[in-house]
């Protein structure tokens, strides 16, 4: 059955993509990886910019440091293996569960020893900074989620972007409506990262919530 779609197109290009099921689930990933980058870059935009408004250069300077301090360690939270995870799903689907289960499993370690480093090298070059640290503990610590994308690269290896970018996507919304909400009620800087943790966690647990009900 040809994708909804298909029927929107003119008339003169709907023959090119009529019965090519496999290019249409191509096309209708690519909508959905575009679409969620789309809305990400949108509404992180807004809100960044509100953010800044009320927090003043002063304060969103260093919540920017905090989290851009976190980031320099997120390469061990990922290790490089995101393309080679799908590729290897898409090689080989019988074996899912082995490459998924060690996926998450390797992800997991280098996670955790991302977030011990980024809190031990804040703390030692900025010992008498309590603020500091706790801005990098608390965004350091989304990379104990991060292990989750491995349930969205298997469902990007089987062109099925969809049912991660709803999860992600409620995800952003409730984080952003959250962020919103601090600022309306001013609230201390601190519970912006937190926000950002709980945004993590929301997508997680969204991720994993639809992977148990399509696959289990």
């Amino acid at each position: 059955m040809d994708s909804w779609w298909v029927r929107l197109l003119p008339a003169a290009l709907r023959p090119r993509f009529e019965g090519r099921i496999a290019t249409q689930r191509v096309m209708t990933n690519a909508f959905w990886l575009s679409s969620d980058h789309v809305y990400r870059l949108s509404i992180g935009v807004i809100v960044n910019v509100w953010m800044a408004r009320y927090l003043g250069p002063h304060q969103f300077g260093q919540l920017s440091f905090a989290a851009a301090f976190a980031a320099l360690f997120s390469g061990l939270s990922t290790l490089g293996l995101d393309n080679l995870i799908v590729r290897d799903l898409v090689r080989a689907p019988q074996a899912s569960q082995e490459t998924l289960g060690s996926a998450w499993a390797i992800k997991f370690v280098g996670s955790s020893t991302a977030f011990i480093l980024a809190i031990a090298v804040i703390w030692l070059i900025r010992p008498d900074d309590a603020l500091s640290f706790w801005l990098v503990f608390v965004f350091a610590s989304v990379f104990l989620f991060q292990s989750a994308d491995v349930i969205d690269m298997w469902f990007r290896s089987s062109l099925r972007s969809k049912h991660s970018v709803i999860p992600k996507t409620i995800a952003i919304t409730a984080g952003a409506l959250g962020k919103s909400s601090l600022i309306l009620v001013g609230a201390p800087l601190i519970a912006f990262a937190w926000m950002g943790l709980a945004e993590a966690v929301v997508g997680s647990v969204a991720l994993l919530g639809a992977f148990i009900w399509l696959e289990g």
